[in-house]
């Protein structure tokens, strides 16, 4: 009987703090500080995602448009899987950057990016995973180029058409490694070339080559 007394009185406590006012805010503002991590970190995640799912089409169609398989292009395809997991860590942590609260209580930076330097570095690195990607799916096409005479010239287009990405990172590493705009992100804001840059060239590689 005494241990029921004791069950319920502690039954009837819980109960009571349970449903506190102090308890219930308190116990709000966790979950909501939860979800808000939690929230934060999975569109880093799906940013992650989906640039990754875009590299793996990109490795797709290039199995698609040529039949070559020799041991040069096995190579470079094994090359490529090993960069892509080096470029997955830069990757996730600038997604992870761009979608979290840049100072922790204490005004510092919870990612230890704590000056210019440090960005720099991060830009640096990102660019050097970006161009090995695709300068490996830029020479991967330059070989089938050679071996598949059927379909040179859609070969040799892909081909300048990643190179184009090889050219822009390094143009943000050099611009991060001199500390051009640093400040304001525009090693970062390079990338956004792409999109004019492969348009234009898909203009001139269709008037001057049909493709």
């Amino acid at each position: 009987m005494g241990i029921a007394n004791f069950m319920c009185f502690n039954w009837k406590k819980f109960q009571f703090l349970l449903f506190a006012p102090q308890f219930q805010k308190c116990w709000g503002l966790h979950i909501q500080l939860g979800l808000k991590v939690q929230l934060k970190g999975f569109v880093s995640f799906g940013v992650s995602f989906g640039a990754l799912v875009l590299i793996w089409r990109a490795h797709y169609s290039f199995f698609r448009r040529t039949v070559c398989r020799d041991n040069f292009i096995v190579f470079f395809n094994m090359l490529l899987l090993f960069v892509v997991l080096y470029f997955v860590y830069p990757l996730k942590f600038m997604a992870t950057m761009m979608f979290s609260s840049n100072n922790d209580v204490a005004g510092k930076n919870n990612f230890g990016v704590n000056s210019l330097d440090d960005l720099s570095q991060l830009f640096i690195l990102y660019g050097v995973g970006f161009a090995l990607v695709f300068l490996c799916y830029s020479v991967m096409y330059w070989r089938a180029e050679k071996k598949d005479i059927e379909n040179e010239k859609e070969l040799s287009n892909y081909k300048r058409h990643f190179f184009i990405f090889v050219m822009i990172a390094i143009v943000s590493i050099i611009m991060a490694a001199a500390n051009i705009g640093v400040r304001y992100g525009i090693p970062g804001f390079v990338y956004a070339l792409l999109g004019p840059l492969c348009h234009f060239h898909a203009k001139w590689s269709e008037r001057k080559y049909g493709v």
